[in-house]
C-alpha cells in the first residue's frame, strides 16, 4: 500500500508542478499559448507514469548514499530524465516541439526534481524534511529573483526610443516622405533629415 501511495504521489507531483508552472507562465504573458497547456499536461502525465516505473530502483540506490551525495544524485538523475523525455517528445511530435509557447524543459526539470526529492526524503536516506524545506526555499527565492528581473527588463523595454533609418531605392528622383518610411507608430528621435535621405538615394543610384 505504501509503495503504491509513493508512486501515485510521485506522478501527481510531476503533473501538478509542471502544469501550474505552465499556467502561470501563460497567464503572465497575456494568455499567449493557452492552447498548449492541456497537451502539455497530457505529456507530463505520461512522463510521470513512465518515471514512476523507476522509483523502486531509484529508492534502493539513493538509500545507500549520505544526504549530500543523495541530493547530488537526485539533481543528476533529474537532468537525465528531463533530457531523455525531451528527446522522446521530439521523436513523437517532431519539429512541432518548437511551437510550444513556454520553456517546458525548465518546467519538467523543476517538477521532476521536486518529485525525486520527495522520493529522497521518503527513502532511508538521511536527507530529511528540513533539508527538503531548505531546498524549496532556495528554489522559491531563485524563481522570484528570475521573475523580478524579467519584469524590470520588460518595464525598461517599454520606455525605449528607436531611431529608424530607412534606405530605399526608387527609379524616380522623388524623395519619399517621413510618413512613408515610418510604420507601427514608432517615434523617431531625432527626426530623419529628408535631405539626407535624398543623398542616400542618389548614392545608391550611382
Amino acid at each position: 500500500m505504501q509503495y503504491m501511495k509513493t508512486k501515485i504521489t510521485y506522478i501527481l507531483i510531476i503533473i501538478a508542478v509542471s502544469t501550474v508552472l505552465a499556467f502561470g507562465y501563460v497567464m503572465n504573458n497575456e494568455w499567449f499559448g493557452k492552447g498548449d497547456i492541456i497537451p502539455f499536461a497530457i505529456y507530463s502525465t505520461i512522463l510521470g507514469i513512465l518515471s514512476s516505473l523507476l522509483t523502486n530502483i531509484y529508492t534502493k540506490q539513493i538509500s545507500k548514499l549520505n544526504s549530500a551525495l543523495g541530493f547530488i544524485a537526485t539533481l543528476i538523475i533529474s537532468i537525465v530524465q528531463t533530457v531523455i523525455f525531451t528527446y522522446l517528445l521530439w521523436f513523437v511530435i517532431g519539429p512541432w516541439i518548437g511551437t510550444i509557447s513556454f520553456p517546458f524543459q525548465i518546467f519538467w526539470f523543476a517538477s521532476i526534481t521536486l518529485a525525486n526529492l520527495y522520493i529522497l526524503v521518503d527513502s532511508e536516506n538521511k536527507f530529511g524534511k528540513k533539508q527538503f524545506g531548505f531546498c524549496i526555499l532556495i528554489s522559491t527565492l531563485l524563481l522570484s529573483l528570475f521573475y523580478l528581473t524579467n519584469r524590470i527588463k520588460d518595464g525598461m523595454a517599454q520606455t525605449q526610443n528607436f531611431d529608424i533609418f530607412c534606405i530605399t531605392h526608387r527609379p524616380s528622383d522623388e524623395s519619399p516622405t517621413i510618413n512613408e518610411l515610418t510604420k507601427y507608430n514608432l517615434m523617431i528621435q531625432p527626426p530623419i533629415n529628408q535631405t539626407k535621405i535624398t543623398k542616400v538615394n542618389k548614392s545608391i543610384t550611382i
